[in-house]
């Protein structure tokens, strides 16, 4: 039961954690970007995207991926866990330290003042 330490209303309400981007110079837009189910690789004869011309957006790459360890761990060092009612609390007990419970975007005030607040114990 363990939580990030930052207000998980303020995770939940941005998505992102602004402060760690402010701090090391992240541009938000770009933060959480995906290649999108329907994309293509362009195939045609005269695409500048393929020709890979200056300017245009770059193509998905293999290279682009982070590293497997450090793959989906946010920047106070734990692992998203998405909360959405009491009885999930009870799922943070074996994974002591490694997740951080956040209260899910779809949770009303009623559950969200049920959800008890852990500390890091830090």
């Amino acid at each position: 039961m363990v939580s990030s330490g930052i207000n998980a209303e303020y995770l939940v309400s941005s998505g992102i954690n602004e402060e760690y981007m402010e701090s090391s110079g992240i541009n938000a837009e770009y933060m959480g970007k995906r290649v999108s189910p329907n994309w293509r690789k362009p195939t045609g004869i005269d695409n500048c995207v393929r020709r890979r011309f200056k300017g245009t957006i770059s193509m998905p790459k293999i290279g682009y991926g982070s590293n497997k360890k450090t793959r989906h761990i946010m920047p106070n060092g734990y692992r998203r866990f998405v909360v959405a009612k009491v009885n999930d609390m009870e799922l943070l007990l074996m994974p002591h330290n490694t997740f951080a419970d956040e209260i899910a975007t779809n949770a009303k005030s009623h559950k969200r003042n049920q959800i008890p607040q852990h500390d890091t114990g830090a």
